[in-house]
C-alpha cells in the first residue's frame, strides 16, 4: 500500500471547499507548497476540474515555474456553453500547461447520458493524441451499472469511504474492473465531516450521528488517527485502483502520505465495513443544504 494509489483532489486549490475547513484557500504559496509536497511524494495524479474555481490555473503556474516533473492530470468537465468540445480540450490543456489530458471526465452522469456527441468529440480528440483516456463521475451504482457497456469509458469515478463502504459500492467497483474500467474514488474523508466535532454537527446531518460516532470509538479502540483510519480504509480496497484526497495545507498532505503505508487490521477493516447508514441520501454532500 503506497502513496501510487493517491491521487491528489485540488478543489481546494481554486475554491473554500470542505465542511470542516475553516482556513479558506490557500494562497500561491502554500498551493505551491501542496504541490510540491505531492511532487516529492510519488503523487502522479492530479484531480481537477474547469468548474473548480482557478484550480487549473494554479496548477500551470505550478508547471510553468517549478521546473519539476509535470503531474498528470484528471479534469473534468460539464457539457453546454459555447465553447465546443476540441476546444474546451484545449483551454485545459493551455491552463495547466501540459502536453496532453490524461483522463478527460464528465462532470457528472447526466452530462455523459445526455450528449452522445460529446462523447464522440472526445473520442476524436483522443485519436488526435490529446487526451488519454475518457471517464465519467458519478454518485448511484445505477449509474455505474449503466457505464459498464460503454467502451469509449475507461475510467469511473464514485465517492466511497467509511459510510459509504463496501456495502454500498463493493459489488459496482468489481462489475467495473471486471468490465476492463478503472475506478477511482472520491470523498475518502466525505469532506471532512469525520474530522468534525460531534457537538457542532448541523441539524441536518444528525442523522449520521450514531454512525460516526462509531466511527470515533474505532478511532479510540485501535489507537488510530481518523485520518489515518479513513484513508487506510480506502486504499486497502481492491476493487479500488485510485483513491482521491483534497487538503488544504502542506501539512496535512504530509500527514496523509504518512498514512498511505500503514495498513489496517483486518479486523478494524471488516468492523468499518460492517457500519451501514439507514439514510444514504445524506452520503452525497450536495444534498446536506437542501
Amino acid at each position: 500500500m503506497t502513496s501510487q494509489k493517491l491521487i491528489l483532489g485540488t478543489v481546494q486549490l481554486g475554491l473554500p471547499y470542505g465542511i470542516n475547513n475553516s482556513q479558506g484557500m490557500p494562497d500561491a504559496t502554500e498551493a505551491f507548497r501542496i504541490l510540491d509536497t505531492a511532487s516529492e511524494g510519488s503523487i502522479q495524479y492530479l484531480d481537477t476540474a474547469a468548474a473548480y474555481g482557478t484550480s487549473e490555473e494554479v496548477i500551470g503556474a505550478y508547471h510553468q515555474t517549478s521546473g519539476k516533473k509535470t503531474f498528470s492530470i484528471i479534469t473534468k468537465f460539464h457539457c453546454g456553453g459555447e465553447q465546443s468540445t476540441a476546444d474546451k480540450v484545449h483551454a485545459a490543456i493551455a491552463k495547466l500547461r501540459v502536453k496532453h489530458i490524461d483522463v478527460m471526465m464528465f462532470h457528472s452522469f447526466r452530462d455523459y447520458k445526455e450528449n452522445p456527441k460529446v462523447l464522440l468529440d472526445l473520442v476524436a480528440q483522443k485519436e488526435a493524441g490529446l487526451i488519454g483516456k475518457i471517464g465519467v463521475s458519478v454518485y448511484t451504482n445505477d449509474e455505474m451499472e449503466e457505464l459498464l457497456g460503454e467502451p469509449h469509458i475507461e475510467v469511473v469515478q464514485s465517492p466511497f469511504n467509511m459510510l459509504d463502504n463496501t456495502q454500498q459500492r463493493e459489488e459496482s467497483f468489481k462489475s467495473l474492473q471486471a468490465a476492463g474500467k478503472l475506478v477511482h474514488t472520491r470523498s475518502a474523508f466525505l469532506q471532512g465531516l469525520f474530522f468534525k466535532d460531534l457537538n457542532t454537527l448541523p441539524e441536518r446531518l444528525q442523522p449520521l450521528r450514531e454512525d460516526l460516532f462509531k466511527l470515533h470509538q474505532l478511532q479510540n479502540e485501535y489507537q488510530i488517527p481518523m485520518h489515518q483510519m479513513a484513508l487506510g480504509y480506502a486504499l486497502a480496497q481492491p476493487s479500488i485502483d485510485g483513491v482521491l484526497i483534497g487538503v488544504d495545507t502542506a501539512t496535512q498532505l504530509e500527514s496523509n502520505l504518512g498514512s498511505a503505508g500503514k495498513e489496517l487490521s483486518p479486523e478494524l477493516l471488516k468492523t468499518i465495513s460492517t457500519i451501514s447508514v439507514e439514510n444514504v441520501n445524506l452520503l452525497n454532500p450536495s444534498n446536506w443544504n437542501s
